[in-house]
């Protein structure tokens, strides 16, 4: 009936299509995740390609974390099983959860292109041009959207390509009371929080190390995470 707001589509076409395109999200995403876990990071493993390899495997990483985010708020328990197993059981849910983000996608195009009602509207004010208050929201609601859209982008951005690698050098001089004058002018270097895994490369590492020793410290402080928890030896 005209005016419907159901979120449904009112031909079965339409339905057929959104799950022919969820269906081809959850093969893109079951296609891209064993391409990275039979390809990807076994080149990374074995130091091949790092340079290319360690993005191809963040990308795969964040694509299959709403998988692994979501078995563990159920309870799934996968840090007990192997990393094959884990992987499994992510990647069979993970195309659930595109295959529904594809079907939903498409419903809501469809959705959108319906033609939409008149609205009646009130005889405008002298000099007042006329204004669709129907027009004015989805105006909105599109601006809103691409903001959103924009700022998620921007973030995962940020944490695929820029945070992991932001190496930094900070130094402090600070006084100790009570301390020996044969430990006056002592250098120490603290180095945490590398990561090294499937996104990060060898090469990394190398230049983090040879910073650090251009340093000349006389202590190096090493306080952990260096790798990732789920890389393995």
């Amino acid at each position: 009936m005209p005016g419907d707001a159901s979120p449904l589509p009112r031909d079965r076409r339409a339905l057929a299509v959104a799950c022919r395109f969820g269906l081809l999200t959850a093969a893109v995403t079951a296609l891209y995740a064993s391409l990275a876990y039979t390809v990807l990071r076994p080149a990374h493993e074995r130091g091949c390609c790092q340079s290319v390899t360690a993005y191809g495997n963040a990308v795969d990483d964040l694509i299959q974390y709403p998988g692994r985010a979501l078995g563990a708020s159920l309870g799934l328990g996968l840090d007990h099983h192997t990393l094959e197993e884990t992987w499994r059981y992510t990647l069979a849910v993970n195309c659930l959860l595109y295959f529904l983000l594809g079907l939903l996608i498409s419903l809501w195009r469809h959705r959108a292109a319906q033609p939409r009602p008149t609205p009646v509207e009130t005889p405008p004010a002298t000099g007042t041009p006329p204004q669709s208050r129907f027009g004015g929201r989805r105006r909105l609601l599109r601006v809103g959207l691409g903001l959103a859209g924009a700022g998620a982008a921007a973030g995962l951005g940020d944490a695929l390509f820029v945070e992991p690698r932001w190496f930094r050098v900070s130094r402090r001089v600070f006084p100790v009371r009570g301390l020996p004058p044969g430990l006056d002018g002592l250098r120490l270097v603290q180095l945490s929080d590398i990561h090294h895994g499937p996104w990060l490369s060898l090469a990394y590492v190398r230049e983090i190390v040879e910073a650090t020793n251009r340093l000349d410290p006389d202590v190096v402080l090493l306080t952990g995470d260096y790798v990732v928890w789920d890389y393995p030896a």
